[in-house]
């Protein structure tokens, strides 16, 4: 009887095994930062005003709660009212969820759209009356639209620097404590002028602080 004597390839052939040794000279092509430049600290200072605009604003809503509980909300208890402030700094901490996989996919150009919603948001909120109305205009597009800017802003920078990251990322949240510093005295100048109302105080305020930036 005659055996049929099946052929089967080897699992590692010599000719096809891997090299690892030159794998493991090449090994991940290595990331090269700037370190600096007009262009990285342009950065830098576009995200510090970005930093100074969302989290620094968000850092006067206590003058904003004092008001609001002696003019329009003033029939609401105080924790209602916080709850404006808690969700707009909720969404301005969340909103990375949003804006991180949009900047990753576009770029920085994900900031204008949500400046502008935060623009629109501003001149909403002066017009707020209700609750509900503060809620929504200040509250939830407010600080979706911070989120949004946010996020970005911080990853932008980490795309510049390595060794100088810890520097630059300092120097940009440093625009929160600033807008915390210049938002809650420009706000308690102009809602104690009586003449303004709260429509143009809540929108010269917001330029007010922009200009002593």
């Amino acid at each position: 009887m005659m055996q049929t004597t099946i052929h089967q390839p080897s699992a590692h052939p010599k000719d096809e095994t891997p090299d690892r040794g030159s794998d493991a000279e090449t090994g991940p092509p290595k990331l090269n930062f700037p370190e600096g430049g007009s262009r990285a600290w342009s950065v830098v200072v576009g995200s510090f005003c970005i930093s100074f605009c969302t989290f620094g604003y968000l850092n006067a809503y206590g003058v904003y709660q004092n008001y609001y509980s002696t003019h329009q909300l003033m029939d609401k208890s105080a924790s209602t009212i916080a709850w404006i402030g808690s969700v707009q700094t909720c969404l301005l901490l969340g909103g990375g969820i949003i804006g991180g996989p949009l900047f990753d996919r576009y770029g920085a150009t994900v900031i204008w759209p949500a400046a502008i919603a935060f623009v629109f948001s501003i001149m909403m909120t002066s017009l707020c009356k209700e609750y509900y109305q503060f809620m929504l205009a200040q509250g939830i597009l407010g600080g979706l639209s911070d989120g949004i800017m946010f996020s970005p802003a911080m990853a932008a920078v980490s795309h510049y620097f390595h060794a100088r990251r810890g520097a630059a990322l300092g120097i940009t949240v440093t625009g929160s404590s600033l807008g915390g510093v210049i938002f809650p005295i420009a706000m308690s100048r102009m809602f104690a002028i009586e003449s303004l109302g709260f429509a143009w105080t809540f929108d010269l305020a917001f330029h007010h602080g922009k200009t002593e930036f």
